[in-house]
């Protein structure tokens, strides 16, 4: 997550291992947050994963920036936004 205000990166590690301290089964994401997801281990594979929006979501406000978009945005954290966005 990179908080649109305060232009920081955060990581928070969602699972239910409690072994390896996976102890977040679900987060909510603030307001103003860019956000993305992803395995741990790129050798894995999610069989559910979802997205609960509040309050109701329209498609008409929905944005999908581009590298560009966010490195531009946040220049310190480029490399993280290009791991996880397309072209």
């Amino acid at each position: 997550m990179i908080d649109d205000e305060r232009k920081v990166h955060e990581c928070v590690i969602i699972g239910r291992d409690l072994a390896i301290m996976e102890n977040i089964i679900q987060y909510v994401v603030p307001g103003g947050v860019w956000f993305a997801s992803r395995v741990a281990n790129n050798e894995e594979y999610a069989l559910l994963l979802g997205c609960t929006v509040s309050p109701g979501f329209d498609f008409k406000d929905f944005i999908l920036p581009s590298f560009e978009e966010l490195s531009s945005k946040f220049p310190q954290h480029h490399k993280i936004i290009r791991e996880l966005t397309r072209d």
